[in-house]
């Protein structure tokens, strides 16, 4: 599993208790993550559907020994796939 930090194009308040951009996903790669963002913000028609289009998508870091982005992700045994 991986952490994503990912930034949408339109700004995203009220989304919780204030701007949630970006916003921050655990999956198994990039694709995934965004998928899993947008299908979130979609059911919830957050934003305008334009404002939902990833920006920038960013690996911050890796359940793995030696990640590649050079930070690892620990899991709790509750969170392991």
């Amino acid at each position: 599993m991986k952490l994503y930090e990912i930034t949408l194009c339109g700004p995203f308040y009220g989304v919780g208790s204030g701007p949630a951009n970006p916003f921050y996903v655990v999956a198994r790669d990039a694709t995934a993550a965004y998928d899993t963002l947008r299908r979130t913000l979609d059911s919830r028609e957050t934003g305008f559907p334009r404002d939902r289009e990833m920006q920038t998508i960013e690996l911050l870091a890796e359940a793995t020994e030696c990640p590649d982005c050079k930070h690892r992700l620990l899991l709790a045994d509750e969170a392991k796939p």
